[in-house]
Order: structure tokens, then C-alpha cells, then sequence
């Protein structure tokens, strides 16, 4: 009975370590949203009715700004600012995809914040960002504080 009982244990060792030393590590990304991200535009809605021509204007022209998601959980964004207004800005923490969701948890911040994700698409999204900004009225010429919404957009980079 003991010969059989340390039979059956060698071969199931045997086996482990076989198929143990057989699996494949991680070599490159995986996931959809892995790699980095690059902008591409940014979408001005909620205009009031005197700028209400420009609900819906598409920005290309911007700074350079970009995500970097690694399949370790990882993430580092990247701003570059004009050197009079800071310089490049840089922020790195932790990313979790939930179906359409991305949830970015930053190493230096108490709240996290999230992305929209189109697979059909191929793009991130911050969705709608609510802001505010000191704006002339044409209709009339007064200076105004306008509240509208900017979304910004991000596409994979190949």
C-alpha cells in the first residue's frame, strides 16, 4: 500500500512540475485598452443660446497629451504645458477596466476618476466635463462667465 501511495505522490509531482515549468509568462500586452493613447480632439457642447453656434465645434489642435496603460495595472499620464505655464505634467497610478469603464486611480490623489471606453470606436472618452470660462457675448459685446461642457477624446496608438 505504501508503494502505491508514493507512486501515485512522485507521478502527480512529476506532473506539477511538468506542467508547472510548460505555462507561458506574459510577454507583451493584453486588453484592449493596453498601450498608449493620444489625443485627438476635443467636443465644446452646452453652449448658451448667444454662442450656441459653436455647440458642437471640434478642436484638433492641442497640447500634447497622451495615457500610457500597462498590463501590470499601471498607467502614467502625460501633459506637456508650454514652459511658461509649468512644463510637462505627469501623473502615474492604477487602472481597471470594467466593461465600457475605466477607472484611473492616481498615486498622489484621495479619488480616483474614470474614462469611457468604445471598442467599436477604438477610443477613450472622458465623457462631458463640466466648466466654466469668461467669455464676449457677440449678440452684445459684455464679458460673461459661460458654463458648457468639453469632452475630450483619445484614440490608440498603433
Amino acid at each position: 500500500m505504501k508503494f502505491n501511495f508514493t507512486r501515485v505522490l512522485l507521478t502527480f509531482l512529476l506532473f506539477s512540475v511538468v506542467a508547472g515549468c510548460s505555462k507561458k509568462k506574459d510577454v507583451g500586452p493584453s486588453g484592449p485598452i493596453v498601450g498608449q493613447w493620444m489625443i485627438i480632439r476635443s467636443i465644446v457642447a452646452g453652449l448658451p443660446a448667444s454662442l450656441s453656434s459653436l455647440n458642437g465645434t471640434t478642436t484638433t489642435n492641442l497640447l500634447p497629451e497622451n495615457y500610457v496603460f500597462r498590463n501590470d495595472g499601471s498607467y502614467t499620464y502625460t501633459l506637456v504645458l508650454p514652459a511658461a505655464s509649468g512644463g510637462t505634467t505627469t501623473e502615474t497610478g492604477t487602472w481597471l477596466l470594467n466593461a465600457t469603464t475605466v477607472t484611473l486611480t492616481p498615486k498622489d490623489q484621495a479619488t480616483s476618476y474614470t474614462l469611457l471606453y468604445s471598442a467599436t470606436a477604438n477610443e477613450l472618452t472622458t465623457g462631458p466635463i463640466s466648466t466654466s470660462q469668461t467669455l464676449d457675448n457677440p449678440a452684445n459685446g459684455a464679458t460673461e462667465t459661460v458654463t458648457y461642457t468639453l469632452e475630450y477624446v483619445y484614440k490608440k496608438k498603433s
